[in-house]
């Protein structure tokens, strides 16, 4: 039962947010250089970065990115932040209905919309998306080439969600689904596409950075709380603090409503934990009971040995 508790609490980091920004709307028909494809694949310098970053570094990014957005919008488009009403709509790479599509997103998730189009809004990427250039075009983390296509899978025949140029930024890590690409963040002029029909206003441009900030508390809560609970599950049963554990997961419960992902995940490890600390509960009184009947026996046979010895004397 502890083993199925640790591995629910692991699973419970998996969780991602679904902040977006905004760009220019891109060319599809731009090639890679025959050139530089034809030649050998150049070194690519990863500077052993890790794959995944601290939360609130990243939570730190996309505040700089939000910043910056005033700079990609058109001067009479007020960006804001928008919430999808509909199930399984179609975000697409261009603002049109032929355009691939990226993928289906849900409804209420929410995107920084930043500009308007053919009755599109344009938003910016979700924070999970990944973007792959060609590793033959890049060396110590620098784009080496004009117009070198920026996909969003690692092959040639994936869609083009950008362009880089000579010395642009490139820092990313060798793709681990195919290690001829380079994974990166989507550059930030990168935007796609979502139907307006199917958005509704929910406040400004700083209310998803303000909602991604109570998102990043959250997910940051129920990690430490995996962190104690494990902890403290180690230890004997006389020795564990159990309302250590629940105050943590309580928390999350009571304090972050709005993210449902977060607080039945709480409810649930909660729950186990509980449920685990009983049973240690039980195992620990019956294995003290025993101890306590054995006790008694000694007791009890050293009495009737010294009675059985007085008697004796007795007669």
């Amino acid at each position: 039962m502890l083993r199925k508790v640790l591995f629910a609490l692991t699973i419970a980091g998996t969780l991602t947010s679904s902040i977006q920004l905004s760009a220019r709307p891109i060319q599809e028909n731009f090639g890679e250089p025959i050139a530089l494809l034809d030649s050998e694949s150049v070194a690519y310098d990863s500077g052993e970065q890790a794959k995944a970053e601290q939360e609130f570094t990243q939570l730190e990014k996309r505040t700089e990115q939000t910043q910056e957005v005033n700079h990609l919008v058109a001067d009479n488009f007020e960006a804001f932040t928008g919430k999808i009403t509909g199930n399984n709509v179609r975000m697409r790479a261009q603002s049109n209905l032929d355009s691939p599509i990226i993928r289906e997103v849900s409804k209420d998730n929410l995107f920084l919309v930043t500009g308007e189009e053919n009755g599109f809004y344009a938003v910016k990427p979700p924070s999970d998306v990944k973007a792959y250039v060609f590793r033959t075009f890049v060396l110590d983390k620098l784009i080496e080439g004009n117009h070198v296509n920026v996909r969003l899978e690692p092959k040639r025949e994936s869609v083009v969600i950008g362009q880089l140029n000579t010395g642009d930024k490139a820092d990313g890590v060798i793709s681990p689904l195919n290690s001829k690409w380079v994974e990166i963040s989507p550059p930030m002029d990168t935007r796609f596409y979502i139907a307006r029909e199917y958005f509704e206003r929910v406040g400004s441009a700083d209310y998803l950075a303000q909602i991604e900030a109570r998102r990043s508390e959250a997910q940051h809560l129920l990690n430490s709380s995996y962190l104690i609970a494990q902890a403290e599950m180690r230890k004997p049963f006389e020795e564990i603090d159990l309302e250590r554990i629940s105050a943590s997961f309580e928390k999350i419960i009571r304090d972050y409503t709005e993210f449902s992902v977060y607080t039945s995940k709480a409810k649930e490890v909660l729950d186990l934990i509980q449920e685990t600390y009983l049973q240690k509960k039980i195992v620990f009184l019956e294995a003290k009971t025993k101890q306590t009947s054995q006790s008694w026996t000694k007791i009890n046979n050293k009495l009737s040995d010294e009675i059985s010895s007085f008697e004796k004397r007795l007669s």
